[in-house]
């Protein structure tokens, strides 16, 4: 669901995800991260999450241009090459916050990736 009038203006804040119901396996913390990539092709949206404290779980969805109805992406799209310096950057954030012995998930939900192009 967007909030935002158009897709040029929209933030990952903009758009409340989950995955679908009926993927499994569920989040292990119930929590996911986002990858919101504007592309030639349209508008692609990347959703992870963490399952079995180090397997990522994944949903892709893409939009048309201009749209903000997302669709399911065919199988076995998983992430081009920009998505997946987010993916590791996302990959590095759980080791560091989540797998280090002592959990902590508002640290992990706490960290940012600054970037104008990946």
């Amino acid at each position: 669901k967007a909030s935002s009038s158009s897709v040029r203006d929209m933030t990952a804040e903009d758009i409340v995800i989950s995955p679908p119901a009926h993927y499994q396996p569920r989040a292990q913390y119930g929590c996911a991260f986002a990858v919101i990539h504007r592309s030639l092709l349209g508008t692609w949206l990347v959703m992870g999450w963490w399952a079995y404290d180090n397997i990522l779980c994944s949903h892709v969805a893409n939009a048309a241009r201009g749209s903000l109805q997302f669709d399911e992406a065919p199988r076995p799209i998983a992430a081009c090459v920009h998505e997946l310096a987010i993916i590791e950057f996302e990959r590095v954030a759980w080791i560091e916050t989540m797998m280090n012995g002592k959990p902590d998930l508002k640290l992990w939900a706490s960290r940012r990736l600054y970037a104008l192009s990946c």
